[in-house]
């Protein structure tokens, strides 16, 4: 768990507000508990195969015990940031080199991949 420090007035001691960090192998369960009331969670992703993220992000963004701000970083791609958008996430941070105007380059090589994984395979 990190912290951020919030607004405070002349002379009087910062507030440290929790920011829950966790990565894709957090249960959802878990993940909510943790989270209640705190201002935000960050959701680390390993790889952009691991789609556990969505569900964490969705059922945040559906409960009504967290009502802070959603950070999604990692290796992800340009098209699942702009999915997460949806959900309600504050922030997305691709880690990995890759911007959102990389979308259509990525889009084309994954279905060409995809197509080749299943020749090889049959």
């Amino acid at each position: 768990m990190t912290a951020r420090h919030s607004a405070r007035a002349p002379g009087s001691a910062p507030v440290v507000e929790p920011v829950i960090e966790v990565d894709t192998t957090v249960a959802v369960a878990e993940l909510l508990e943790r989270a209640a009331g705190a201002p935000r969670v960050v959701i680390r992703v390993a790889a952009f195969t691991d789609g556990r993220f969505f569900s964490q992000v969705r059922a945040l963004s559906e409960s009504r015990e967290f009502t802070g701000a959603i950070e999604v970083r990692g290796n992800l791609l340009p098209d699942q940031a702009e999915l997460l958008a949806r959900y309600s996430v504050a922030e997305v941070i691709l880690e990995n080199g890759l911007e959102l105007a990389d979308r259509p380059r990525f889009i084309n090589a994954a279905w060409r991949e995809r197509r080749l994984a299943r020749q090889r395979h049959g």
